[in-house]
């Protein structure tokens, strides 16, 4: 899955939509998302705000925050409730599956992902993304700096630094 998603990431013409719990990514993930990014593919996150652990992921993830915005990436947090879905949606190519965007479940966890290939199937799945999109805040990095004060960047730092065993 890493090998295929880099590589899916790193061709990618329109856009590249990801529905993630714990969004943690490994360093040439965020780098290819960056990349999507300013070339001008469409990239869009949907993450939840709040988090379903007893560790305050979110706190962690949003340190990725502010490169991502400023690389034209933009995010969502889910508010309506915990959001547990993980989906991968790049052009025409779409993953619904276990795992998250963090090292544990790239490079070492037994996950089970499906691409989806029934193209009725991928309308929805366009359509549920669509939809959490609705009810999401979209972040900007003065909103950013508003709801993720210096403590809680703080206290996600040194999440980060547990990244790989979390």
């Amino acid at each position: 899955l890493y090998k295929k998603l880099l590589n899916k990431i790193k061709l990618s013409k329109q856009s590249i939509w990801i529905t993630n719990a714990y969004f943690i990514p490994e360093n040439r993930v965020l780098k290819k998302l960056k990349d999507a990014a300013k070339r001008g593919v469409s990239v869009k996150i949907l993450i939840p705000r709040k988090s379903d652990t007893f560790l305050p992921i979110p706190w962690a993830t949003s340190l990725f925050y502010k490169s991502l915005l400023q690389s034209k990436v933009e995010i969502f947090e889910y508010l309506p409730s915990i959001l547990h879905a993980k989906s991968i949606i790049i052009d025409d190519w779409i993953l619904v599956g276990s795992s998250n965007l963090d090292y544990l479940s790239l490079k070492h966890n037994l996950e089970v992902d499906i691409r989806i290939t029934h193209q009725k199937t991928k309308e929805e799945l366009i359509n549920l993304f669509k939809n959490d999109l609705a009810q999401s805040h979209q972040l900007s990095i003065q909103n950013w700096k508003l709801n993720h004060p210096w403590y809680k960047r703080f206290i996600g730092r040194i999440i980060l630094y547990f990244k790989y065993f979390i």
